[in-house]
């Protein structure tokens, strides 16, 4: 990390936020929601799709893949259905859950696009029953994992922003970490780099842990923190004939 991201950083509050969490299952519920940003046009899914036919393959998408309320695997309810009841405040459960959501958003006029595209909260859990006192998992993806730890351990030194917004892209490009190239003063070196795997760029140097090809990180430590990051970004190719929102 940087000087200033470094001292920010807490290694008890790290411990003690990573002891809260261990055990907990894997993200299945908000791994769509990271990058479902946008609503109108959805400029997270590749052409044509639009919010037309995202309304259309939600509800046939139910029928196909199925669910059975259960937290994990590839079942609706663990994908999309709990992180809509979220979004809307709602409780859609059963084999009528799609069939709920939508009447819901038929009543309050939106579309399954603009549904998704409501920023996931770090505080929503998912998995509770109230019939055992059980409040639910946080869930979370690794890209969210390592976001939740540096707000658990940096604490004021970050804006404001929901870790679930973000991908492992937007995880290394974040401006915390060291900028010094010369491998011989880097805080990363072949020195302490397993096996010697490092990577320098412009941007600074870091180990590769894996592999034995070069894994180049694009735009690595080049995005300085800021509040609301990554609740409004499109990942679809630019339409050259239309207004494209910035991120």
């Amino acid at each position: 990390m940087s000087t200033d991201a470094s001292n920010a950083f807490s290694e008890k509050k790290f411990w003690s936020w990573f002891h809260s969490v261990e055990g907990m299952p894997y993200g299945y519920h908000v791994m769509l929601y990271s990058f479902l940003d946008t609503s109108n046009p959805p400029r997270n899914l590749p052409l044509p799709f639009d919010r037309h036919s995202i309304d259309y393959m939600f509800p046939n998408l139910d029928r196909l893949v199925g669910h059975d309320n259960t937290s994990t695997g590839s079942n609706m309810y663990a994908l999309l259905g709990e992180g809509l009841n979220h979004r809307l405040n709602i409780s859609c459960i059963g084999k009528n859950m799609m069939g709920c959501i939508s009447n819901v958003l038929v009543e309050r006029n939106l579309s399954y696009a603009e549904a998704t595209a409501i920023p996931e909260r770090d505080e929503w859990r998912y998995d509770a029953n109230p019939a055992t006192g059980f409040k639910g998992n946080y869930s979370m993806m690794c890209s969210a994992f390592v976001a939740n730890a540096y707000k658990a351990s940096m604490g004021s030194f970050l804006p404001e922003f929901q870790s679930h917004e973000f991908t492992p892209k937007d995880v290394y490009q974040l401006k915390i970490f060291d900028t010094t190239t010369n491998a011989a003063e880097s805080r990363f070196n072949s020195h302490n780099c397993p096996d010697g795997a490092l990577i320098q760029s412009d941007n600074g140097n870091y180990c590769q842990l894996l592999g034995e090809f070069v894994l180049t990180l694009n735009g690595y430590n080049t995005v300085p923190p800021y509040a609301n990051m990554n609740q409004m970004c499109a990942s679809q190719w630019p339409n050259y004939n239309d207004t494209v929102r910035p991120c």
